[in-house]
């Protein structure tokens, strides 16, 4: 009885075992392997995946950190550098679903199996399939969601073009399914993060079609709606962003949702300036009970929007004094701060304004981009108060903290591009006119005047030092604040007699450059630059610049006697720059900044030091029309009238004389234009031969050629590419010689010190002039690390393989390692398919805590490179050159 019983168990056992064998089959299509196949399917492959796409979600949104100064983005994705923190997630997520289509997608038609047997007719397919136009049919439980799944987790990867296949591949086979509507919607996400316009307002077109919109659910057009407002958000185009938004917040179900929407709102209404509403929407999400950052904002928001005129102004600046004192406020103190600068500028209390806008500045914050703001508030405060010295130190911190996305940051970039040159000539026009001061007294005078600068610097290194010492958290009014001041200190004041501008501009250069050794290109990591031809192409930012003082050196009676010029020579060289400064500087704040009254100083200025000088006439001309273009008709007549009578002959006399002459001048400055666009296409040919031609005979083709100095550069710069080194170092000097105050002269002067200084090396030419590597965005990438001998490179290799495993595994990346020469090895991660993803990858390795953790910064380098220019760079093995390279084309842009 016992042994018949174990049998039947068997024979049970062995029955089941067979279904279970007979029902993982994906060839047949009955009642028996669907029920297998769906259920494994979803309990399985896609309820693992899913979990763990939500789990890289929520972790996403863990590290999010919201910049409350700026417009919230709706939706917390799109950050490549984070998408790589959840990148083991979504990869986890992507091997499940692909597992679900590989193992438990039925190909055949039901009842295909039993097509053929005599006497039966095949039933009618009662599972979930369509029809495919090679007349398949393809069995669809859980696969179509296992690929959005997938098509979703590339998304969350920021890798778009792999999640646009996945959501197109959807939308176009399971057009009977509501999946296909939720893969368009993805569409519209990754075509929005991608900045594809109008593919993705095609999709919203073909959504909005009321024959469409009517199959898709509730979610869906909910989903529509709001990924509508997020698209013009994205454009900045905030009045067609505020309809759908405010739909997408009153159908949203999900309460976090709802309130990131509705203070977004806020956000819109607070922009273009409609303060009620704003109010209105801060305060409903005071109502929705937020987390403590949103509702903390939205009080900030309320507090900021406040009317200075009305009772509440003493009780809103108290509330605020306690937010500071606060402790749950010390990662805020930032944003308080700059609400109390809001109060204090809109009562017009600059001083107060731009001390709470330094306590901002200062303090430690969770945002990383309100340092910035209190910068670029304070740059704009003395911008408008035409302190450019000041104002453009501000918008180099600035641009320092900002990130290049902020709004606007372009704009920034310019116009502190535009005060460097202000500055510039604003501190040679001071300073060489306090030069020439010093020159006219005794010897017993200058050491006077200079003592008494030094003695004032120790007074206030003195009295700053105090005051950090009794600094209090919360600054209190300052009487004796200094007044920002409204002019360019162009007039006379000099430039040693402030030593706070001095030390100022030395304390910003110290915090932002450190302690660096006073030498040339002491900005760059690597020394070595790569020299272009083109002078209209826009210079290192900041690569001009030489370091202020030190400290001691203000303190040294020598440093500011050692330069007086004491000879008639000196004096007649200090006048000369003191004017080309200030010719210039008309210009500039005539044309750039359009400060139409700033330049009629300045032009005056000039013309009363030095009526005589060499730029009398087209100052005369700049007068006439400065003053026409301020309605000035008077005045304009005036200096009008000076240059017709005392110069007749002149092309100014004629262009006031004659309107039809300057289209003449005009036309003689387009053929030159054209003809300088056409010489540099050949420089950039590399036909030097033809170049050097066409630029000798430029003086006689166009005798009035303003172009002149750039044509001479470039037979220049050819010439170093086709002669000899002497050659070169004669055309430069020509440059020099014939074009002194023009762009071009630094330039050519700056290759030829270079040249002086490094004469007797083979490989002169290559390191100044010759470009060796050339950017191509869309090339294939690799990733490069060269560790030196302190480095094992097969343990490196190993943590490099490891970090791609589970951080890049669908990239499939190969990792190799060579010997680079002697005393250096290199990895080569490859290959990326294009710049884009490889530097996502170079700023993931750099945040990583395993990678290069254990290794010395200095006993490696490591960047991104071309395919095109691996051969190049692996030949000549010079990495400082290519780090020059890279930094320059790479890492600023």
């Amino acid at each position: 009885m016992i042994q018949l019983g174990y049998f039947k168990i068997l024979r049970v056992l062995l029955c089941f075992s067979a279904v279970i064998l007979f029902s993982c089959t994906t060839k047949k299509n009955t009642l028996v392997t669907r029920t297998f196949h769906n259920i494994t399917s979803k309990y399985n492959g896609y309820f693992n995946g899913n979990e763990s796409f939500k789990e890289g979600v929520v972790a996403l949104e863990k590290s999010w950190v919201d910049d409350y100064l700026e417009i919230l983005p709706m939706y917390q994705y799109g950050n490549p550098v984070l998408a790589t923190s959840v990148s083991p997630q979504m990869e986890k997520a992507i091997q499940k679903a692909t597992t679900v289509i590989q193992r438990h997608e039925i190909t055949a038609e039901p009842g295909a199996h039993k097509k053929g047997k005599k006497g039966r007719k095949d039933k009618k397919p009662k599972a979930k399939t369509q029809k495919t136009k090679d007349n398949e049919f393809t069995f669809r439980q859980w696969i179509d969601d296992s690929y959005l799944l997938i098509g979703k987790s590339h998304f969350y990867k920021c890798d778009y073009p792999k999640a646009v296949d996945m959501f197109e591949y959807v939308s176009k086979k399971y057009k009977k399914y509501p999946t296909r509507f939720d893969a368009m919607l993805w569409l519209i996400r990754s075509f929005t993060e991608s900045k594809e316009i109008a593919k993705a307002q095609t999709i919203f077109d073909l959504l909005n079609d009321k024959k469409i919109s009517k199959k898709m659910t509730g979610r869906q057009k909910m989903e529509l709606t709001a990924l509508q407002a997020n698209f013009y958000l994205k454009e900045k185009n905030y009045s067609l962003a505020m309809e759908p938004l405010t739909k997408a917040v009153d159908q949203s179900s999900d309460k976090s949702e709802k309130t990131r929407f509705t203070f977004i709102l806020g956000q819109l209404y607070e922009t273009m300036g409609n303060r009620e509403k704003a109010m209105h929407y801060y305060t409903r999400v005071l109502n929705m009970s937020p987390d403590y950052e949103m509702s903390f904002n939205a009080q900030l928001k309320r507090a900021r929007l406040a009317d200075v005129s009305d009772r509440n102004r003493n009780e809103l600046v108290r509330q605020l004094k306690k937010m500071v004192r606060d402790e749950k406020n010390k990662d805020y103190l930032d944003q308080l701060y700059l609400a109390l600068a809001d109060v204090m500028q809109k009562e017009h209390n600059i001083p107060l304004t731009i001390e709470y806008l330094k306590f901002a500045a200062a303090v430690p914050s969770k945002n990383a981009t309100g340092k910035g703001h209190a910068y670029l508030r304070i740059a704009d405060i003395y911008f408008g108060n035409e302190n450019y010295v000041l104002s453009k130190l501000y918008y180099d911190s600035a641009l320092s903290t900002l990130p290049e996305t902020f709004t606007g940051y372009a704009g920034i970039r310019s116009r502190r591009n535009i005060l460097k040159d202000v500055v510039k000539y604003i501190i040679t026009i001071n300073t060489e006119d306090s030069l020439l001061k010093l020159a006219a007294m005794t010897e017993k005078e200058r050491e006077r005047v200079v003592q008494g600068i030094i003695n004032r610097i120790n007074e206030e290194e003195a009295k700053k030092k105090q005051e950090e010492q009794s600094q209090i958290i919360f600054p209190g009014v300052n009487p004796n604040m200094p007044n920002p001041g409204t002019g360019t200190g162009s007039t006379g004041q000099w430039y040693f007699y402030n030593p706070a501008t001095v030390s100022f501009g030395y304390a910003e250069f110290l915090k932002r450059w450190g302690n660096r050794k006073p030498e040339d290109n002491w900005r760059r990591t690597n020394k070595m630059q790569t020299v272009q031809a083109d002078s209209d192409v826009e210079e290192d930012e900041e690569g001009d610049e030489t370091p202020p003082p030190s400290s001691a050196d203000l303190k040294n009676k020598n440093f500011y006697l050692k330069n007086i010029p004491l000879t008639s020579t000196q004096q007649a060289l200090s006048e000369t720059r003191i004017i080309e400064a200030y010719y210039s500087l008309g210009i500039i704040f005539k044309e750039q900044l359009q400060n139409y009254n700033q330049a009629i100083r300045t032009f005056d200025d000039l013309m009363k030091k030095y009526p005589n000088n060499k730029y009398q006439l087209p100052a005369y001309y700049q007068l006439y029309r400065l003053y026409l273009m301020n309605g000035d008709i008077a005045k304009s007549n005036y200096y009008k009238n000076i240059i017709v009578a005392q110069y007749p002959h002149s092309d100014f006399a004629r262009i006031i004389t004659d309107p039809e002459y300057i289209k003449e001048l005009q036309s003689e400055t387009d053929k030159a234009k054209r003809f300088y666009e056409e010489t540099y296409r050949l420089y950039s040919a590399k036909m030097y031969g033809e170049v050097i031609s066409r630029c000798s005979g430029t003086d006689s083709l166009f005798p009035k050629n303003p172009l002149l100095p750039k044509f001479d550069f470039l037979r220049a710069m050819a010439t170093g590419y086709s002669a000899t080194l002497a050659d070169f170092e004669r055309e430069l000097r020509y440059v020099i010689k014939h074009h002194p105050g023009d762009p071009v002269e630094a330039r050519a002067q700056e290759i030829l010190n270079y040249i002086m200084g490094q004469k007797g090396k083979i490989d002169i030419i290559q390191d100044t002039v010759i470009r060796l590597y050339e950017i191509d965005e869309k090339a294939s990438h690799y990733y490069i690390f060269i560790g030196n001998r302190n480095i094992d490179i097969e343990k490196q290799k190993i943590l490099f393989s490891n970090y791609n495993s589970v951080f890049f595994s669908s990239e499939n990346l190969k990792v190799e390692s060579m010997l680079m020469d002697t005393s250096a090895s290199m990895i080569i991660i490859k290959e990326f398919p294009g710049k884009e993803k490889a530097m996502i990858y170079y700023e993931a390795i750099k945040k990583s805590n395993t990678v290069l953790v254990q290794v010395n910064p200095g006993d490696y380098s490591h960047f991104i490179i071309s395919s095109k220019n691996f051969p190049v760079f692996y030949e000549v093995k010079n990495t400082g050159q290519y780090l020059a390279f890279f930094e320059e084309k790479y890492l600023k842009k």
